[in-house]
C-alpha cells in the first residue's frame, strides 16, 4: 500500500472515531435533557465538554426518582440510535458513511465505561440507575459485556 494511501487511511479511521465518539456524547446528554424537559424541569442546562466534563446542570434538587430515569434516558439513547444507525447504513457502506457505522459500536463502548466505571463515580448515571433498585452488579456485567 503507498505511503499516502495509507495516512489516509488513518486520518479516515481516526477522524471518523473522533466524530463517533463526539456524536455520542451530544446524543448521551441530549437524552438526559429531553427526558428532564419531559418530566417538565424547566431549568436544567447541558453543559457539554468533549474532555470528558461534559455535566447536566440545574438538576440537583430533583426527587431520587426522577434522576434516576433520566439517568437512565441518556445511555439508553445514544445506544438505541447509535445502533439504529449502524444498522440502516450497513448496506450502505461506504468510507464517507464511516463516522455513522461507528457510532453503534462506539456507544456500546461509550455506555460500557459509563456503567461498569460509573459505579466508582458519585453522582453518576450508574448509581443514579442503582436507585431504580437495578443491582449493580447487574450494571457492571453489562458494562463489561
Amino acid at each position: 500500500m503507498p505511503k499516502q494511501t495509507r495516512i489516509k487511511s488513518i486520518l479516515l479511521l481516526t477522524g471518523s472515531f473522533t466524530f463517533a465518539f463526539l456524536l455520542g456524547e451530544v446524543v448521551h446528554d441530549s437524552g438526559h435533557y429531553l427526558c428532564h424537559k419531559v418530566y417538565g424541569n424547566a431549568e436544567v442546562w447541558v453543559h457539554l465538554d468533549p474532555f470528558g466534563g461534559t455535566c447536566i446542570i440545574g438538576a440537583d434538587d430533583l426527587p431520587a426518582e426522577v434522576l434516576a430515569v433520566t439517568s437512565l434516558a441518556g445511555p439508553l439513547t445514544n445506544v438505541a440510535l447509535g445502533l439504529v444507525g449502524l444498522f440502516l447504513l450497513w448496506w450502505k457502506r461506504r468510507p464517507i458513511l464511516l463516522p455513522l457505522l461507528l457510532w453503534g459500536p462506539v456507544a456500546m463502548i461509550q455506555e460500557g465505561v459509563t456503567f461498569s466505571l460509573g459505579l466508582l463515580t458519585p453522582g453518576g448515571d450508574a448509581q443514579w440507575i442503582t436507585t431504580l433498585g437495578v443491582p449493580g452488579f447487574l450494571l457492571l456485567v453489562m458494562g463489561v459485556s
